[in-house]
C-alpha cells in the first residue's frame, strides 16, 4: 500500500468515526403530563422534529373512549428565525392555518395568552359548541409545515423554548363524554417538558462496517512499515 493511499484511508476513517459521533437527533417527545390545564382533563402525548425546511407535529389524544374529547386545535411559538408558515398535510378536519400573515402572537388561546402560529378544526384555537371534527380519544395526528426564513441552524428545540407568553404549546380540546360535554386547555412550559433523545445515537450496521473496514486497513498498513 503507497503513501497516497494510506493518507486517503486516514482521511475515510476520520469522515466515517465523525459520521458516527454526530448521528441525526431524533424527534423532540412531549406529554401533557407535566403540563399545565384548566380543567385538568385532557391529556396527549406527541413529538416534533425539524428537517429539510419542514416541521413535522404528531399529536396523539390519550384519553380513552369513555372519557372522549376531541383535540380541536393546537398553536405554537415560532423561533425568531422563522418567516412564513404554510400548512403541508394534515388530519381529522384541522384544516385551518392560524397566525398568519404575521405569525406573530395573533393566535388568542385564553387563557394563557397569544401564540404565533397553529391550526383547528375552525377559524379559532377556542372556538365553541360540538366538534366537527378534531382528533378523537385514541387517535394519532400527523401535521407538516413548510417554514421559510433565516434557517441555518435552526432545531427542533428552538420551538420548545420558544412563546413570548412562557408556554410553547397549546392544546384546545372539546366535546368529552360528560353531560355538559366537558373541554379543556392545556399548555406546555417552554423546554420543560421535552425530552431530547441522547445525542451520540447508535451507528447503524453499515457505518460500522466501513468503520472496521478501515481500521482493519490501517493495521495493515502499520505492518508493512514495520516489515
Amino acid at each position: 500500500m503507497g503513501k497516497q493511499a494510506g493518507l486517503t484511508l486516514v482521511r475515510q476513517l476520520a469522515f466515517l468515526t465523525a459520521m458516527c459521533g454526530t448521528a441525526a437527533a431524533g424527534p423532540i417527545l412531549f406529554s401533557s403530563v407535566d403540563g399545565q390545564s384548566t380543567e385538568g382533563l385532557g391529556r396527549f402525548s406527541g413529538s416534533l422534529q425539524y428537517g429539510g425546511n419542514q416541521v413535522t407535529f404528531m399529536l396523539t389524544n390519550e384519553n380513552t373512549s369513555q372519557e372522549g374529547g376531541y383535540i380541536t386545535a393546537f398553536a405554537l411559538g415560532r423561533p425568531w428565525q422563522v418567516e412564513g408558515i404554510s400548512l403541508a398535510s394534515t388530519s381529522f378536519g384541522l384544516t385551518h392555518l392560524l397566525g398568519g400573515p404575521a405569525f406573530s402572537g395573533l393566535v388568542s388561546a385564553p387563557p394563557y395568552g397569544g401564540f404565533d402560529f397553529g391550526v383547528s378544526t375552525s377559524n379559532s384555537w377556542l372556538a365553541g359548541g360540538s366538534p366537527k371534527g378534531g382528533i378523537p380519544a385514541g387517535g394519532a395526528g400527523t401535521f407538516v409545515f413548510d417554514l421559510t426564513g433565516t434557517l441555518a441552524g435552526l432545531t427542533a428545540s428552538d420551538f420548545t423554548a420558544s412563546g413570548s407568553t412562557g408556554y410553547w404549546l397549546a392544546v384546545r380540546f372539546r366535546g368529552g363524554e360528560s353531560l355538559d360535554g366537558w373541554s379543556d386547555k392545556v399548555v406546555l412550559i417552554s423546554s420543560a417538558n421535552a425530552i431530547a433523545p441522547p445525542p451520540n445515537e447508535i451507528p447503524e450496521p453499515a457505518t460500522m462496517a466501513l468503520l472496521g473496514g478501515a481500521l482493519v486497513g490501517l493495521a495493515l498498513l502499520r505492518r508493512r512499515r514495520k516489515a
